[in-house]
């Protein structure tokens, strides 16, 4: 059986038709018609042979290609093919633990992004309930305090600790008019709230070099009111 491709039949049953029909031709006057008429019976025979032989070739092809290809697989290669396999799919795990793991700190990020904005917006509340007389005298209530309490000799007997000396001075705010009506601790913790509010300014303005002070206060939402 010929183990030619569909392609080179086709060419082949091509060529020997026309190399019949020159053969007809060229001996057309040299044959009497019945030996003309015998040669197109084996003529048309041969052409019918060629043409069941091509379809054969073409079916035992198609039947025997996947054998064929698995036959010709080594144990090696069977091998190579199944770690392909797995690592394809080792591959496509990881993408999917990576995408999974990007996404979760994209999402914690955000949720401390919306923190930080919730505790600014806190503290800028805080801070809008006083003025610029306010804030001054708060201040300088605070820094008396602590320049008195720094001033003290620790060594001495009945030296206490800064958290009892501050509380025993409360009526230290009946010096200062806009602070009289506030409790200490509501004093207390309202300052607190200013000096976070300051730290985080002033690590902002030395992150970006010491400079765009008013650029930070409007990020932070503190153009308005008495200032920090």
């Amino acid at each position: 059986m010929s183990n030619i491709t569909p392609d080179s039949q086709l060419s082949a049953y091509e060529l020997i038709q026309r190399s019949l029909v020159q053969i007809n031709e060229r001996d057309e006057s040299q044959h009497s018609p019945i030996v003309r008429g015998e040669l197109e019976i084996q003529n048309e025979q041969l052409i019918c042979n060629i043409q069941n032989d091509s379809q054969q070739t073409i079916d035992d092809t198609l039947s025997q290609s996947s054998f064929q290809k698995w036959k010709r697989c080594t144990h090696e290669e069977a091998q190579l093919h199944r770690q392909k396999i797995e690592h394809d799919r080792w591959l496509k795990r990881q993408r999917k633990m990576d995408e999974r793991v990007s996404a979760e700190a994209h999402r914690l990020q955000q949720a401390e992004m919306q923190l930080a904005q919730q505790e600014s917006q806190k503290m800028c509340k805080t801070r809008f309930l006083w003025n610029e007389e306010s804030t001054k005298q708060l201040l300088d209530l605070m820094m008396e305090i602590r320049f008195d309490y720094e001033s003290l000799d620790s060594t001495l007997t009945g030296f206490v600790p800064w958290a009892r000396y501050f509380k025993s001075q409360e009526r230290r705010k009946e010096d200062y008019s806009t602070l009289k009506n506030f409790s200490f601790d509501t004093l207390d913790q309202r300052y607190k709230a200013l000096m976070t509010s300051y730290r985080i300014i002033r690590d902002a303005c030395e992150a970006t070099g010491g400079g765009g002070l008013f650029c930070q206060l409007q990020r932070h939402n503190m153009t308005d009111g008495g200032g920090v």
